[in-house]
Parts: structure tokens; sequence; C-alpha cells
């Protein structure tokens, strides 16, 4: 993907075609600092019990998401902690990323890119992130798989009980509202329903960004951590005729900050 955006946390951009008309436009959103993501992650499950209130996160674990330093391209580390035996997930929002279909129009795909790797620091392996959105109080993370018991997608830069220190770099665009899965757990491991997705269409409810983690406690408590550079997400959609003048405006108000 092109990382030429005009803002760190995000971009517009509108494509017309012959005759005056909007074909298409996008949202880009880069988030590489601490107020561009929801710091501190929301519970969304525990075990086996799916909420976002009731939950004591000293009991049950935390997703917290710190910036020691500040360099190019800007590294952020994630920590899991986990305070049970039990598997617990965790939603860190990004900033500014809540797109109403209804409003704004349909989604036609959605480009992914982020860079990854293990610290080799806490106990035992890294934090896998998924990336996903939320709509209609559900949560639907990226799959590359299919059915009802579909393996989510982790961006992690370790496997089979090895560790590396050095960034992998994932690219994935054009994905389809198909490639997002309704989360669940199956025997204390994460996984994706394909055949429930969200709704892009022009009548879909709004869609709000997440970047994804979780921690499984197993035999015991445990720290994890992860680090991420050049996260970068393309929304690319149809504008509804109603949000074409919020458009003209956004593109007037960015060329007078510009001068």
């Amino acid at each position: 993907m092109n990382r030429s955006n005009l803002f760190s946390c995000f971009a517009l951009a509108v494509a017309v075609g012959m005759g005056g008309q909007v074909q298409a436009a996008t949202l880009t959103y880069t988030p590489d600092s601490l107020p561009e993501i929801q710091v501190l992650g929301t519970t969304i499950l525990s075990g086996t019990t799916n909420s976002s209130t009731g939950i004591n996160p000293l009991v049950f674990g935390t997703s917290t998401i710190t910036d020691s330093t500040v360099e190019t391209p800007n590294v952020m580390r994630i920590l899991t902690s986990s305070g049970t035996t039990g598997f617990v997930l965790f939603n860190h929002t990004i900033t500014g990323g809540l797109f109403a279909p209804a409003l704004q129009g349909a989604i036609t795909g959605i480009d992914f890119a982020i860079d990854v790797r293990d610290p080799a620091v806490g106990t035992t392996d890294d934090t896998p992130i998924l990336f996903g959105l939320t709509q209609g109080g559900n949560t639907y993370l990226y799959t590359e798989d299919t059915g009802t018991n579909a393996q989510l997608f982790e961006f992690r830069n370790q496997g089979s009980g090895t560790t590396s220190t050095m960034f992998k770099s994932f690219d994935k665009n054009g994905l389809l509202a198909s490639k997002f899965a309704l989360y669940g757990t199956s025997n204390n491991v994460l996984r994706g329903n394909s055949t429930s997705n969200p709704d892009f269409s022009a009548s879909g409810a709004p869609i709000q960004l997440v970047f994804t983690t979780f921690i499984n406690g197993g035999a015991g408590p445990k720290q994890r951590n992860t680090d991420f550079r050049n996260a970068e997400i393309i929304l690319n959609y149809v504008p509804e005729p109603a949000s074409l003048s919020l458009l003209a405006l956004g593109g007037l108000a960015m060329l007078r900050r510009r001068r």
C-alpha cells in the first residue's frame, strides 16, 4: 500500500469519473502514536463469557499499548497480561476509525498493512495481533480460513515455539466482508464463524475498526509482548450522495490548512 498520507491519523481521497460522478473514495488510518489507538484494551471475552462490562481486569487480565521512545518509523508495544488460567480477548479501537455506511457509502474493500516482531521479553510467546471491526455489538476478525470453526489470522513473527526479533511485514489488500468472521472460542482456542460476516453495504450499521489481542493463561498467569510499526488501514468505499457535500467541504478545509 502507498503510505503517502496527508495526516498521521487519517487521510481522505476522492476519485471522480467522467461527468463529475464520484466513483470511489478512501479513508486512510495510520495509528503510529498513542493518541491514535485505544491504549487500554476493552475486555470483550473472558473464558466463555462475552461481555464488556462486569469483568474485573485485575483478575482476568489487561492489554496495554505503550510507546517508550519516538523513532521513525515509530514502534509501539502491546503487553497482554493474564491474571487467570482462562482465555481473555481485548479490543483496541482505532481513533477516528468509525465509519457509517448508511451515511457515507458502501465499503468496497479494506487494505491492511503492519510490521510486527517478538521483542523476546515477558513469559514465553508473543501477543498475536488480529485485525477486525465491530458492528452491531459484534466483533468480526480477519480470516483466511472458511467454515464455522475458522482459524483467525494472527499477525505475528513467531511460529512453532521459535522467536524472531526481526520485523515481519504483512500487506493484505481488497478485504471483503466475507474475510471477516464473527469470533468465538472452541476448547479455549480462538476461532471464527466465516459464515457470519459484517454488512459493508450502504444499509449497514456503523463500523468501528479495531486491533484485537488475546492471551490464554493456560497453566497460570502470563505476560506477552509484541512490537508493531507502519500500521496502515485503507477503507475503500463509494460515497452516498448525501456525503458528497461533506467530502467537498473536507477537501476545501485541507486546502486552506495547507496554505
